[in-house]
């Protein structure tokens, strides 16, 4: 599974004609966030948690399909954040959240 990506820029603002983009590895941290907010009818403070899942994915940049397939060096890589239904199979939704940044992209 892959993305393809006509005209993809990479960091150094070179062009990269058909880039694949396949998505390497998932990570999921259940991260504890902590905040405070004010009591009604005083003046003092609570502190309350809430847990968050959050997911990221680390995409890899390969200059074309061969390239992809033979898993040779990626040209680059990044990582990015995606929502994440634990029903659902995750580099399925990985890739949909992919889509969303690179809205020309075509499965391959």
């Amino acid at each position: 599974m892959a993305l393809k990506i006509k005209s993809f820029e990479l960091p150094d603002k070179s062009i990269v004609e058909e880039a694949y983009l396949r998505i390497a590895t998932i990570t999921t941290a259940n991260v504890d966030y902590d905040y405070i907010e004010p009591l009604l009818d005083s003046s003092d403070l609570i502190t309350r948690w809430t847990t968050r899942l959050e997911n990221k994915a680390v995409v890899y940049v390969y200059g074309d399909e061969i390239a992809r397939q033979n898993r040779v060096s990626p040209l680059n890589w990044f990582e990015f954040r995606f929502d994440l239904d634990v029903e659902s199979p995750s580099f399925n939704q990985a890739y949909e959240g992919l889509k969303l940044i690179y809205t020309e992209a075509e499965d391959c």
